[in-house]
């Protein structure tokens, strides 16, 4: 429905009372041109219609996951410790860890293993579930 009104629209604009292949083309045209703005994974270049659902683009999702997993696995290699800092975590995690990993991923894997109840974070703690 979108495009049957970008294409009346574009009829409109050069003062044609009816819709012709001109109108409908760039119609799509437009249409085409949206997408590829709105939901372009930054990364990769690639068009990622999930963008437009979670916000998120695939890679990023996936990504965001693995993190999560190192970050588990690490957390696991440390034994039965109940009790973590939160800095001497990070800082583990940033070393052994081949790609850059900022505070704001760390905390996004923090929050996918709190909602997974594998740990909580109170304060500058991370305590184990």
């Amino acid at each position: 429905e979108s495009l049957i009104r970008l294409a009346e629209a574009h009829a409109k604009v050069r003062f044609s009372r009816k819709v012709e292949t001109i109108d409908v083309e760039e119609a799509k045209r437009l249409h085409r041109e949206a997408l590829k703005q709105s939901a372009t994974d930054p990364r990769t270049g690639i068009v990622d219609i999930s963008i437009l659902t979670t916000g998120m683009s695939a890679t990023a999702r996936k990504r965001k996951e693995e993190l999560a997993q190192a970050l588990k696995k690490l957390i696991q290699s440390k034994g039965k410790t109940p009790a973590l800092k939160y800095q001497q975590l990070f800082d583990d995690l940033r070393a052994q860890s081949e790609t850059a990993i900022t505070k704001e991923m760390f905390e996004e894997a923090l929050h996918a293993l709190t909602d997974d109840d594998f740990l909580t974070v109170t304060g500058r703690t991370v305590r184990l579930l």
